[in-house]
């Protein structure tokens, strides 16, 4: 891994640098971010003109490709104190340099504008691809690349050509094995018009890397600056300096490699302390871990190099005379290199999350290039407050996300009040009692551990399932004594409940923390508690809820609400006469997260189950202390008083159990007929209603009193659950025999958005009237994009 100090790269296009406003603009950029290289692009003069607009911000060194008139034009411009440059290439589209500081190693700089013209970029990209054949340097290309990847990089419609130039541009990237950085900040950087009817948008400026640049500088990040006297953001590509890779002040975590070393499970057996608890022996042995993995493990790399210089030497004395012992001394080395490129692999392929290992993939420069994606992914720079102001200060933006979750995970100050239908659940018989109540043994937790992922990302502790995995036979009785101990007392070790929650993005690049997804990393004795708890619960989940939740239920599919949304859609479009039907899509805030507590403990006294259950569940909720994992800091502890965990094998029944709730509700309505369901069939089954967790679709007769109804419903429900409504993103559907006016009254009762079509429904899209080939680009868009780098 190759280390450089900071390195800062702007990217503009200006649209014209003659006048005192851009460089006002400009000074402040170059003030603010100290940078290295200004890439400017369009700047409209050149000349002495250009060479005087150089000089006066402070960059006397540049290469140039003079505008065309007032059309055009490209400037490279640094310090020549710290870089030199050689040219390499330029045109009108591009000009590309190799750059070096000092003694250190080359990389080579691409600025890219690309011709707003399609049929011109192609010998743009045609340079592009002769130029990865020779560059075997780090290389970065920046700048005005005038395409967009997907639809969604844009304001406006995704018209069949519009995929299919998206298609084409991302075909472009892939056959040069190029990685776009990603970005933190705005979501466009080109924007024009000021109404609603002529404002356009679209993410026209990037910066690509080759596998190089991504393998010697993974700490490389860019940022949408905000946009100042041009209809372009600009864009700042940061190369952070790399750290050392692995530090004595970083929280413990085991590695699987460490399972491969001929002396691990002898070390663990011996330094196990078999009378301590087991978060109190967990904690000793990280101790003792880390220790090991310096005097005894040792760096792999360091290893491999050592490795490869004898197996070298070796090879060169037996060039010159054969000699049986350094044949045997070759042989061994070779199988010496063979187990540390195996931890290597194992090293990379546990830090990169991927599951190709599985089906035979074991290439160690794939899960490198993986965890670097992965990270920059993750990362990020800026966020908006809940003034729509962006906050880019690493402290503040941390401020913001903890103060962020800290309201979400508090329980309001609203008055609890259970309106749900009461003893709507089925009774549970006898024999389904005494299997919840049938004692836990050594074999529930057993198969709880071996029935997890091995890989799976750990919680505070460090350890993951592999490790339990592995070394059953000595931690074993420790975590079956904990788990035992805990059915019978109700009781954990704060230690054990202790959550870290990291937010993984729903979004490519987020702006705001509603954008990302708070997930808890567990520690897996919990996990194994609650997922044997879990087991118990399966077998009478079926028989508790209902036909119209599918998800998490044993035997029910996500197909199955697929199906039948789609005939409802059929059957809705060919409606005919008066009656029409209506179709509400709801999205719910956060779901998981604003689950009251007391509506918890309600619903599972209404399900019936043993008071000991109800206590251990509760226990397993309400005693969760957590720490935000951001940008690699933990934040200060923060106690919830609401919500379950995501990442908890526990929950999502818990959450079902909930929704199911919910559900009692609506066939109240259909009882007492408030509620008229459509039906898709002359005398088929009526159809109200469809969940899959906490995606909800509602179905009822186009009448302004159904309207009125469901809302109410929903009122109640959200009441009682802590639930809320996302009114803005839920969404509408009519079907076409109701007028338009009547459409848009129901839209104002309901206050949701009245939408011509469903849109996606668990990750398909819906289909309305003929399937077409333009139905099917985006799809294949999103297969392109999942399989590049």
């Amino acid at each position: 891994m190759s280390v450089i100090p900071s390195l800062k790269i702007f990217a503009w296009n200006v649209g014209g640098a003659g006048s005192k406003a851009f460089a006002r603009a400009l000074k402040l950029s170059i003030r603010q971010h100290r940078l290295d290289f200004v890439i400017l692009l369009e700047p409209q003069i050149s000349g002495n003109s250009a060479d005087l607009v150089c000089d006066k911000l402070g960059f006397p060194n540049s290469i140039r490709v003079d505008a065309e008139g007032r059309k055009g034009g490209i400037w490279i411009c640094w310090d020549g104190g710290k870089f030199s440059t050689e040219l390499l290439s330029a045109c009108n589209q591009h000009i590309s340099v190799r750059v070096r500081q000092g003694r250190g190693s080359s990389w080579v700089l691409t600025a890219v504008y690309a011709s707003p013209q399609q049929h011109f970029q192609s010998s743009l990209w045609d340079s592009i691809i002769e130029q990865s054949k020779i560059f075997e340097e780090p290389w970065i290309l920046t700048g005005d690349f005038n395409a967009i990847r997907s639809p969604a990089e844009k304001i406006g419609s995704s018209s069949a050509a519009t995929i299919r130039r998206c298609r084409k541009f991302n075909d472009r990237i892939n056959s040069v094995e190029l990685i776009d950085l990603g970005f933190s900040g705005s979501r466009f950087t080109w924007t024009r018009g000021n109404s609603v009817q002529s404002h356009k948008a679209s993410r026209l400026d990037r910066s690509l890397c080759n596998l190089k640049w991504n393998e010697c500088f993974p700490a490389t990040s860019v940022l949408h600056l905000p946009r100042l006297q041009s209809d372009h953001n600009p864009i700042l590509t940061t190369v952070a300096t790399q750290g050392p890779p692995f530090s004595d002040s970083r929280p413990f975590k085991f590695e699987a490699a460490w399972l491969t070393h001929d002396n691990f499970q002898d070390f663990v057996a011996g330094t196990w302390e078999e009378d301590a608890q087991l978060t109190q022996a967990l904690s000793s042995l990280a101790e003792n871990l880390k220790e090991w993995n310096k005097n005894i493990f040792g760096n792999v790399q360091q290893k491999k190099r050592r490795l490869l210089a004898r197996l070298q030497g070796v090879e060169t004395r037996l060039s010159h005379a054969f000699s049986p012992a350094l044949a045997k001394l070759h042989a061994k080395l070779e199988a010496e290199l063979d187990k540390v490129l195996e931890q290597e692999e194992l090293l990379w392929f546990h830090r990169s999350r991927e599951p190709w290992v599985k089906f035979g993939e074991r290439n160690t420069a794939y899960f490198h290039h993986q965890v670097n994606v992965r990270r920059r992914r993750n990362k990020i720079l800026a966020l908006r407050d809940v003034n729509g102001d962006w906050v880019e200060e690493p402290h503040a933006l941390a401020a913001l996300v903890f103060d962020s979750l800290a309201r979400l995970y508090l329980q309001d100050d609203s008055t609890y009040e259970d309106r749900l239908p009461k003893n709507a659940f089925p009774r549970l018989d006898q024999g389904e009692l005494m299997l919840l109540l049938r004692p836990f043994s050594a074999i529930d937790i057993h198969k709880a551990i071996f029935d997890m992922k091995p890989y799976q990302a750990p919680g505070p502790d460090g350890f993951q399932a592999v490790f339990y995995q592995q070394m059953w036979r000595v931690v074993g009785k420790a975590l079956t004594d904990l788990a035992i101990h805990f059915f019978s007392t109700g009781s954990l070790p704060d230690a054990v409940s202790e959550s870290t929650v990291v937010l993984i993005p729903k979004v490519d690049s987020p702006e705001f923390v509603s954008q990302l997804r708070p997930i808890s990393l567990n520690n897996v004795n919990l996990k194994a508690i609650t997922k044997a708890m879990t087991s118990r619960l399966k077998p009478v989940m079926r028989k508790l809820v209902s036909p119209r939740q599918s998800s998490f239920i044993p035997g029910r599919q996500t197909t199955d609400n697929i199906i039948v949304v789609q005939e409802a859609l059929h059957t809705l479009e060919r409606k005919k006469g008066k009656k029409g039907g209506l179709i509400l899509k709801i999205d719910l805030e956060k779901a998981y997260d604003m689950l009251r507590w007391d509506f918890l403990r309600d619903t599972l006294k209404e399900v019936g189950l043993p008071s000991t259950w109800i206590n251990c569940i509760m226990f397993c909720v309400e005693q969760n202390r957590m720490r935000i994992l951001w940008n690699g800091e933990l934040s200060p502890t923060l106690t919830p008083t609401r919500g379950v965990r995501q990442g908890d094998p526990l929950s999502p029944y818990l959450f079902v159990l909930c929704m199911e709730r919910l559900s009692h509700m609506i066939d109240e309505a259909v009882k007492n007929r408030s509620w008229k369901p459509i039906h898709l069939t002359k005398g088929g089954p009526p159809l109200t209603h469809l969940f899959f967790a906490d995606d909800l679709l509602l179905f009822a007769e186009a009448e302004t009193r159904q309207v009125k109804v469901i809302r109410q419903c929903l009122d109640d429900f959200c009441l009682s659950s802590g639930q809320r409504v996302n009114y803005s993103k839920s969404l509408l559907y009519v079907s076409p025999n109701v007028c338009r006016q009547r459409a848009d009254h129901f839209s104002r009762r309901a206050g949701i958005p009245l939408k011509r079509e469903l849109g996606k429904y668990l990750g398909l899209q819906t289909i309305h009237g003929r399937v077409t080939q333009s139905r099917y680009q985006n799809f294949l868009l999103r297969i392109q994009q999942k399989l590049a780098p």
